[in-house]
C-alpha cells in the first residue's frame, strides 16, 4: 500500500481522474501538486505491480513469510526486555542475506561482489556495475513506464504543458537521480549505437516510447526470479538471476541480433508481444535463462492452497501471466482495472480502496483480504521498529481510522511505551493481543 510524500499526496479522486487522463490521452492536472500526485501515483503503482506480479516480489514475500514467526518472536522478546536500543540486528542480518529487494548499504557485500565478478566481462568500465544494482532495475522500469504515459498525452492546455515541463524531475529519467535514469541511458546507447537522435517532435516521441517499452520488457523479464525449487531442479545458483546481471546480459543479447531479428524484436515490443520479444533475446543470451512462463508456472504451487488471501492474490497474478504472457506489458492504472486487482491508498483522507472494490472477491473474501493486509501491515511496522528503521509508523494512524492517533504515530513511534494508552490506541490493542508487552504508556 504505497505511501506518498507531503508534496504528492494521493487522494481518492486521483484514481478515476488519472484513469480518464490515460484513456483519453489528456492532461488531468491544474496545479504542480496535482501533476506530481499524478506522476507519483503512476510511479508507485509500477512498484506495487513489481512486488505483486514478478518473481522478485514473490521471492521476497516467501522469504519474509518464512521468517515472520521467528522475527515476531524475537521482537516480542526485545519488547519485553527493555534493555536494547532499536533497531536491533538480532536475527535480521540472515533475512537480508536472502531478500532481493535491498538498496544501498543493505545489499550484502557478497552479493555485490558476485555481481561485479559476473558483470565485469560485459562492461567497458568496472565501476559501471553500480548502474545494474537491483534498485536501478526497479526504479528504471518505473521511470520509463511513467515517461511512456507522459509521451502518450496528446491533449493538454498550454498551462498544463508548462507544469509538466517545470516538473521533469518527477517523470523524465534524464532529469531524475542516477538510479532512475542509468538503465535508460544504457538502453538508449544500445538502440542508437552510442549516437545522438537528431530528431525532434512526434518522431522523437515515437523513438522514446519504443525505448521505454524495450526497457520495461527487459526489466520485467529480469525480475522473473525462479522459486528455490526450480533453482535446485536446474542445479543453478541464484546469483545468476541477479536482476541487474540478467538485464545486462539481455541488453547484450540485443547487440548480437541480426538485422532481421532486431527488426522482429522492435516489432514485437511495439505490439506488446513480450513472448516473441523474450524468445528473440533468450536465443542470443550468453546465459540459458528459462522463459518466464515456466518461472511463473513454478511459482504457482507456492501460493495455491494457502489460507492467506494475500497468497491467493499472488496465485491469481501467476495465472494471469500464464494465460496472457503480455498481461503486465505496462504496469499501470489500466492493469489494476483490467485484472481487478485491489489497491489501497493511505492518504490524507484515510484508507481508499481503488481499482476494484474489495467485494469483487465476494464479500467474505474481500473482508478476509482486508484483515490479512491490516495484520501484515501492523506486523511489518513492528518489525521495522525493532529490526529496520527504529520507528513504528502506524498504518491505522496513516489511514485516519484510529481516533487516538497523533502526528507521532504517523511519523513513527520509537519506543514501545510511546504507544498511546489503551483502549484508545488500536495499534496497542492489536499488538498486545498478539503477545507484545508494550508497557505503560508515557
Amino acid at each position: 500500500m504505497p505511501e506518498f510524500g507531503a508534496l504528492s499526496q494521493a487522494r481518492a479522486q486521483d484514481f478515476p481522474r488519472n484513469l480518464v487522463s490515460l484513456s483519453e490521452r489528456m492532461g488531468a492536472w491544474s496545479t504542480p501538486v496535482e501533476f506530481r500526485a499524478w506522476a507519483c501515483l503512476s510511479h508507485e503503482l509500477v512498484h506495487y505491480l513489481q512486488d505483486l506480479t514478478t518473481g522478485v516480489g514473490h521471492w521476497d514475500h516467501r522469504v519474509r513469510e518464512e521468517a515472520r514467526p521467528r522475527l515476531l518472536g524475537a521482537a516480542k522478546f526485545l519488547c519485553k526486555s527493555r534493555l536494547v536500543d532499536f533497531p536491533s540486528d538480532v536475527g535480521h542480518s540472515e533475512l537480508n542475506d536472502r531478500l532481493l529487494m535491498l538498496v544501498g548499504k543493505a545489499l550484502p557485500k557478497e552479493r555485490l561482489d558476485s555481481l561485479r565478478e559476473k558483470a565485469a566481462p560485459l562492461l567497458a568500465r568496472a565501476d559501471a556495475v553500480d548502474k545494474f544494482r537491483i534498485e536501478s532495475v526497479l526504479e528504471g522500469e518505473a521511470a520509463a513506464l511513467v515517461l511512456a504515459q507522459v509521451i502518450r498525452i496528446k491533449g493538454a492546455t498550454k498551462a498544463q504543458w508548462q507544469i509538466l515541463n517545470d516538473n521533469m524531475g518527477v517523470w523524465h529519467p534524464d532529469y531524475m537521480p542516477a538510479e532512475y535514469g542509468s538503465l535508460w541511458d544504457e538502453v538508449q546507447a544500445v538502440m542508437t549505437g552510442e549516437g545522438e537522435l537528431d530528431i525532434d517532435g512526434p518522431q522523437l516521441d515515437k523513438f522514446l516510447l519504443l525505448f521505454a517499452q524495450i526497457l520495461g520488457t527487459i526489466a520485467d523479464i529480469s525480475c522473473a526470479h525462479p522459486p528455490p525449487e526450480m533453482l535446485e531442479e536446474r542445479g543453478e545458483d541464484r546469483s545468476e538471476y541477479e536482476p541487474g546481471l540478467r538485464f545486462l546480459r539481455l541488453l547484450g543479447a540485443i547487440t548480437q541480433l541480426s538485422r532481421e531479428s532486431s527488426i522482429l524484436l522492435l516489432e514485437a515490443v511495439g505490439r506488446h508481444d513480450r513472448e516473441q520479444a523474450e524468445r528473440l533475446m533468450l536465443e542470443a543470451s550468453s546465459y540459458p535463462y528459462p522463459p518466464r512462463d515456466s518461472v511463473y508456472e513454478a511459482w504457482l504451487p507456492s501460493f495455491e492452497g494457502s489460507d492467506s488471501r494475500i497468497d491467493a492474490l499472488r496465485a491469481e497474478t501467476c495465472r494471469i501471466r500464464l494465460e496472457n504472457p503480455s498481461a503486465w506489458t505496462e504496469k499501470s492504472l489500466f492493469s489494476i482495472v483490467e485484472h481487478k486487482l485491489p489497491f489501497t491508498i493511505i492518504g490524507p483522507e484515510g484508507f481508499t480502496s481503488i481499482g476494484q472494490r474489495w467485494e469483487h472477491l465476494e464479500p467474505r473474501q474481500g473482508a478476509e483480504l482486508y484483515v490479512d493486509l491490516t495484520r501484515h501491515s501492523m506486523e511489518d511496522a513492528a518489525l521495522s521498529l525493532f529490526f529496520e528503521t527504529g520507528r513504528f509508523v502506524c498504518p491505522l494512524g496513516l489511514g485516519r481510522v484510529c481516533d487516538s492517533a497523533s502526528d507521532a504515530c504517523r511519523e513513527g513511534l520509537r519506543r514501545p511505551t510511546d504507544f498511546p494508552a489503551s483502549p484508545g490506541c488500536k495499534a496497542r490493542q492489536r499488538l498486545e493481543n498478539a503477545g507484545f508487552d508494550l508497557g505503560v504508556a508515557n
